[in-house]
């Protein structure tokens, strides 16, 4: 097993509608893929390499790879996937936030 560099990368595969923002947030790298089987291949790739600590992946682009296969058993990378801008859309706002809250802090809350 090699050695994880003392600070590794946050990379992204997303669209094209949440790059520009990725990329405002300071993410390293950011990958576009054009279908399925290139996002594939983009996250096969990022999730092998050792300079790579957190993988951010849009809904649409996790819906077409089995992330779970990828996260394996490893610490790193991390793969978090974050809701898109056409799935802010179909998401009532409060709904969102609880959601949100609820799975990366852990704690169920009421929003009014």
């Amino acid at each position: 097993m090699s050695a994880r560099p003392a600070r590794m990368k946050v990379v992204a595969v997303s669209g094209r509608d949440l790059a520009p923002f990725l990329h405002m947030l300071g993410i390293d790298e950011v990958i576009m893929p054009r279908d399925g089987e290139e996002a594939r291949r983009a996250l096969e790739e990022l999730a092998a390499r050792s300079d790579v600590g957190v993988i951010v992946v849009e809904k649409w682009v996790a819906d077409l790879v089995d992330i779970d296969r990828l996260r394996g058993s490893g610490l790193y990378p991390a793969i978090v996937v974050v809701p898109g801008p056409r799935d802010l859309e179909a998401m009532a706002p409060d709904k969102l936030y609880r959601h949100l809250i609820r799975r990366f802090v852990g704690v169920e809350v009421a929003i009014e």
